[in-house]
């Protein structure tokens, strides 16, 4: 079975970016999208149930980075985008209640505890399998997070935010495609727990046009050349970052099989 085909023309850019700035906007999607393990989870139910756990500590991490990004930046818009970015995370619902159960963190180790429940799982993955798998992930989430870290250290505004731009850039579409390779399991599928799943097919397709939106906006000041270089770089060092996450998991599953 082959991962689902991506078009061009289906790339979430603005037009009005320069043409350097354009081509790695696309690529920050089709470089993950494209990224070989997509093949080998969709030819294999356990290649796809093994990527979910090495994918975990990505998530469970992704809180303190988006943290620490809101507590870096200075440009007023970038930091009220990220600020309710945040508040998303910690599970600040509009007209709810808060609870820690919708924390983003959360609602991926649900979606993680129902999966593991069922039979397809069960089937082809052993509990030290799994605590294998756990402890792998925690190695690819600390090499992801290093190098992003390293980014806030050393960059500015421009830097930062475009690397931050390009997590958001693919997310939607990689879980959409995960969504629907889950819903291949038949019976299983209903028991699993895919509010994680839902959300981030809808939620992140906005944050990546705010975040294009804050781009576009640093490179319309009078600093042009410099900008257009500060955000290429950034978006080059993200997508470099976002594509050795992948790398990662996909090295794990080869190295089991």
């Amino acid at each position: 079975m082959n991962a689902p085909q991506v078009f061009p023309h289906e790339v979430r850019v603005e037009p009005d970016f320069q043409s350097s700035t354009h081509a790695l906007l696309a690529l920050r999607e089709h470089l993950v999208i494209d990224h070989p393990i997509n093949d080998r989870v969709s030819a294999s139910q356990r290649n796809l149930f093994e990527l979910f756990e090495l994918y975990a500590h990505f998530v469970y991490d992704f809180n303190a980075y988006v943290g620490a990004l809101f507590s870096r930046i200075t440009d007023i818009d970038a930091k009220a985008h990220i600020y309710e970015n945040l508040l998303e995370e910690i599970g600040f619902q509009p007209g709810k209640q808060a609870q820690w159960g919708f924390h983003h963190g959360e609602l991926y180790r649900s979606f993680l505890v129902s999966l593991r429940q069922t039979s397809a799982y069960r089937g082809v993955i052993s509990e030290d399998r799994t605590r294998e798998l756990d402890m792998l992930s925690r190695g690819i989430s600390e090499r992801f997070y290093a190098g992003h870290f390293d980014i806030l250290r050393k960059g500015n505004d421009r830097l930062t935010v475009a690397a931050f731009s390009s997590i958001e850039g693919w997310v939607s579409r990689e879980y959409a495609m995960w969504r629907k390779l889950l819903g291949q399991l038949g019976d299983d599928a209903l028991a699993i727990d895919l509010r994680t799943i839902d959300l981030h097919c809808e939620c992140d397709i906005e944050h990546s046009r705010v975040l294009d939106s804050i781009l576009r906006g640093f490179l319309a000041g009078d600093d042009r050349t410099l900008a257009a270089h500060e955000v290429n770089s950034g978006l080059l060092r993200g997508i470099a970052l976002s594509v050795g996450l992948f790398d990662d998991i996909d090295r794990a599953l080869a190295t089991t099989h």
